[in-house]
């Protein structure tokens, strides 16, 4: 109840007319079964008057009576389902997408938030479900519930008994829809599993940049082979909740046609008995059938109701996700001056019982330059996460310029990171706004052209007609340009460096780089740093001789510290896996 007077509270809002077209509809809903009943029970009554003046004008009447209020129920029906479809995309949708982008990390990441997620866009996904359905089942519900209770007065002076069982066969059968929404909406792990990997496979089928792949090594036949396995998945799920739809179903058939064959046999005995004309036999059977259409409706608008009430809930069970971390209190984070960072004992799991980085501890000095490297699933990517405020410590704190991370305000901590990840985002949009972030007349232009110049990308967009307006891809407009993957990363450092953090963390941004582009890179290395504390993440040891300090992971802890020409003295695993590394980079010229 309390997500339909919410959903209704926002409708009120957003469309103020609808406090008195709603109602307005339901009068026109409830009169027409009436005026449809009296028009052949008048035509009969007037036909055995003989009196076709009479009969002229009654019947004319109330034909124009029938059209006047069917046109105005369509035309407010419309009226409703447009500002219900409104409200849905205009500020339902963009409010889950918001929510989406600016909750927690931690609460978008993990499958079963993702699961969560997918739920709620369910909850707002179509005209029939979730917030819209609230919206045209509650309003038919009142319509059907005042008809019913109209109607059933009439019903009371044919014959009792007929309400009685009537309210008998309607309990039964509303049980029965209960019973099959509850099982629809509880048993949704497998449907929602196979939505999420064919909504992906989707995505993946349609992306030009996967399409090489897909024709190289002729993946259509396996892409086909998923949608099918998927979709019979699918296909299994549905026909399961189907099969809990077939009571329901065929009670209201075996109900229905007891319900008919009652009313026609009370109805004929009292023609025959003389308790009744045949005119209002004719408009009882009307009313009587009315009722039972009613009745029937009413039950399916309630476990309409039912089942979009709960899809809505899922929609507010994001809405309402409880953030792990400050937002809009906290301390506020000094962005004036680089800043230090200190893991205290930190240990991290994503899962209960796989423990990512185990007792780690380490501090860097404000301004420090420090490499993270080790073999893949060392930790390094774990750390970035803990540093940018996407996840807390499962135990230990995160330390920035002395105070735990849980203790900030996330929204304004943010803002003194700047960060390139390995699978950076990069829109459709311009280059400038790519690198802003924002609209613009909000860009600094001189800014923008300068951090492209320092990431080693002014070259080529120097060259374009359209410089920093130029579209990436060709997605929106048919002029945008194509990067490539050395040239994307590229762009990603060029926005790391517009946002200007005092902290910059730099997750293998020279992995698409060639080795030209990479020297480049390290030589404006400490540039690109200065007045920051750096991390910089990389799997090519020759890189880190740039940094201050290199810290060497091993299964989440710090097992070697110290700097290039320190840590190879020491012949210990970084040495090791350098001169594994530097006798490929040679067996690699050579062949060259």
């Amino acid at each position: 109840m309390k997500y339909i007077i919410r959903v209704y509270r926002e409708l009120f809002r957003y469309a103020p007319c609808m406090k008195w077209q709603m109602p307005l509809r339901a009068v026109f809903v409830v009169a027409l079964p009436f005026i449809e009943s009296a028009i052949p029970a008048m035509a009969i009554a007037l036909i055995m008057e003989k009196n076709i003046g009479r009969y002229m004008a009654g019947i004319t009447l109330l034909l124009l009576a029938d059209v006047g209020v069917r046109i105005g129920a369509n035309l407010l029906e419309g009226r409703i389902h447009i500002r219900g479809t409104g409200i849905r995309v205009e500020k339902f949708w963009p409010e889950l997408l918001k929510k989406n982008m600016t909750m927690d990390y931690c609460n978008v990441e993990p499958v079963g938030k993702q699961n969560k997620m997918l739920k709620g866009m369910n909850g707002i996904n179509g005209n029939t479900l979730g917030i819209q359905g609230v919206i045209d089942n509650a309003f038919g519900l009142v319509c059907y519930s005042v008809g019913l209770i109209s109607y059933g007065a009439i019903v009371v002076t044919v014959d009792v008994r007929v309400l009685l069982i009537m309210a008998v066969m309607s309990v039964i059968s509303f049980l029965l829809h209960l019973h099959a929404v509850r099982y629809a909406h509880t048993n949704t792990e497998e449907r929602d599993s196979a939505s999420r990997v064919l909504m992906n496979m989707t995505y993946e089928a349609r992306e030009p940049e996967y399409g090489k792949d897909v024709r190289i090594y002729h993946m259509e036949k396996w892409f086909h082979s998923m949608f099918r396995k998927y979709n019979k998945k699918l296909l299994r799920w549905y026909g399961r909740a189907e099969l809990h739809w077939y009571l329901p179903t065929l009670s209201d058939t075996v109900f229905g046609i007891a319900r008919d064959i009652m009313m026609y046999s009370l109805l004929i005995a009292d023609v025959i008995q003389g308790g009744i004309t045949v005119a209002e036999f004719t408009f009882y059977v009307g009313i009587v059938g009315g009722f039972s259409s009613w009745l029937s409706t009413l039950l399916f608008q309630i476990s309409g109701l039912m089942k979009t009430s709960l899809e809505t809930g899922d929609y507010y069970d994001v809405m309402e996700e409880e953030d792990v971390f400050l937002h809009g209190e906290g301390e506020e984070l000094d962005t004036a001056s680089p800043l230090s960072v200190e893991f205290c004992d930190v240990s991290f799991a994503y899962e209960e019982g796989e423990e990512i980085l185990s007792h780690l501890s380490f501090r860097i000095e404000p301004g420090q330059k420090i490499a993270l490297v080790g073999n893949n699933g060392a930790g390094k990517t774990t750390i970035v996460k803990l540093l940018s405020g996407f996840y807390l410590p499962t135990e230990g704190e995160v330390k920035i310029n002395g105070i735990p991370t849980s203790r900030y305000n996330i929204d304004t901590y943010r803002q003194g990171i700047s960060a390139v990840f390995q699978d950076g985002f990069i829109s459709a949009l311009t280059v400038a706004e790519n690198i802003a972030g924002g609209e613009k007349e909000e860009m600094d232009r001189e800014r923008i052209r300068l951090c492209l110049k320092r990431a080693g990308l002014w070259e080529k967009i120097s060259a374009l007609p359209d410089r920093e307006d130029s579209y990436i891809s060709q997605k929106i407009e048919k002029s945008g340009v194509n990067f490539s993957g050395g040239e994307r990363q590229k762009l990603l450092v060029a926005r790391a460096l517009y946002k200007n953090g005092r902290l910059l963390i730099l997750d293998e941004p020279t992995s698409a780089l060639d080795p030209l582009a990479e020297s480049n890179l390290y030589q404006d290395y400490n540039k690109m740093t200065a007045g920051k504390t750096s991390i910089f993440i990389s799997h090519r040891l020759a890189s880190t001789k740039f940094c201050d300090e290199i810290l060497f992971l091993e299964k989440g802890k710090v097992i070697e510290r110290g700097s290039h020409e320190e840590l190879l003295k020491k012949q210990g695993s970084y040495a090791n896996l350098f001169e594994v590394q530097k006798q490929y980079y040679r067996e690699e010229v050579a062949e060259g």
